[in-house]
């Protein structure tokens, strides 16, 4: 079984993607899933063509102290990692 890793991505305050929210995107954030953190980032850049702020280790990300206060939308999306078992 592949372990699977999560990213969260943040957006900055002018950053909008119909496709992801119509809502503000700096007010949420995005997780990708991934058997690698490279993966996840490469997938993130061709979900936002390259047009986020940050991303960061999910794990580590909702441990910060303020996540709730400066993203009070929470996960906007989520790109599941799909795997198949024989």
């Amino acid at each position: 079984m592949t372990d699977i890793i999560a990213i969260a991505v943040t957006f900055g305050s002018d950053h909008t993607h119909p496709e992801i929210s119509d809502k503000k995107l700096a007010d949420g954030y995005m997780v990708v899933e991934a058997p690698t953190y490279e993966m996840a980032r490469n997938i993130a850049f061709a979900i936002t063509g390259g047009v986020h702020a940050f991303d960061y280790p999910l794990d580590e990300f909702l441990k910060k102290e303020r996540v709730a206060e400066w993203y009070p939308l929470g996960e906007l999306l989520r790109i599941k990692w799909g795997t198949t078992s024989d």
